[in-house]
């Protein structure tokens, strides 16, 4: 043990100046559906969701936006469906809201599903904070393997940076990020698949009880085709 203890350290050391690279993974791959996850922070998730768009990268956005409770009169999925009707009509015939319950990214992976169901995509790209990209693209295509996924990272230096020793509040990020993803990898991971099937049932009631028009009536009203798959 006493041999062991140097080469654990030197390893230790080795490896924490790559703690913060590992966390991101930036490989947007050309996709039916765009979802851009829940907790942005200053609009970077929307505004890389909506580059993303733009650049041909999808066909559909989908923004997760929390509907629990509401901030001054509205929820943030109120608030985002606001926003949608300030983008120029053709954009905006392609910008959808997917109301949320969920707390957790695990969660809101099935959530995710009842947005996207209707429109039968093949490939979808998440778009998220760069630390939370690895995390994020590894509980997707463990939840929901019927898709094919890939990840754009939407980069906030304000939160994090891969030299994250050098600011309190990236090292922060880092710790915590790191603390979910050992989380991810060693608990969730590993649950019953009939968790999926209960938060899709929670979805559809939240749905409901809100009254919004769903996701096929937005789509419906876009006229947006239903896709079977893209071509890059």
């Amino acid at each position: 043990m006493v041999r062991i203890l140097p080469v654990l350290i030197l390893a230790l050391a080795l490896a924490l100046p790559r703690a913060g690279s590992y966390l991101v993974v930036d490989r947007p791959v050309p996709s039916d559906a765009i979802v851009v996850l829940a907790g942005d922070s200053g609009d970077r998730r929307l505004n890389r969701g909506l580059q993303a768009l733009k650049t041909g990268l999808g066909r559909e956005l989908f923004i997760d936006a929390d509907d629990r409770s509401p901030a001054f009169g509205k929820t943030v999925a109120q608030s985002a469906q606001t926003y949608i009707e300030t983008l120029p009509p053709e954009q905006a015939a392609r910008v959808h809201v997917c109301p949320l319950a969920a707390k957790s990214t695990f969660a809101e992976a099935a959530e995710a599903a009842r947005c996207l169901a209707p429109l039968r995509p093949r490939r979808v790209l998440i778009v998220t904070s760069d630390y939370h990209t690895r995390r994020a693209l590894s509980i997707f295509q463990r939840r929901l393997p019927q898709y094919e996924w890939s990840v754009a990272a939407a980069y906030n230096e304000t939160e994090f940076r891969q030299d994250y020793w050098n600011n309190r509040e990236w090292l922060k990020t880092t710790l915590l990020e790191w603390q979910k993803l050992a989380y991810w990898e060693l608990v969730e991971r590993w649950k019953s698949p009939n968790h999926l099937g209960a938060r899709l049932a929670a979805s559809a009631r939240l749905a409901k009880r809100s009254n919004w028009p769903g996701v096929e009536s937005s789509l419906a009203r876009s006229g947006s085709p239903t896709l079977n798959s893209c071509r890059p």
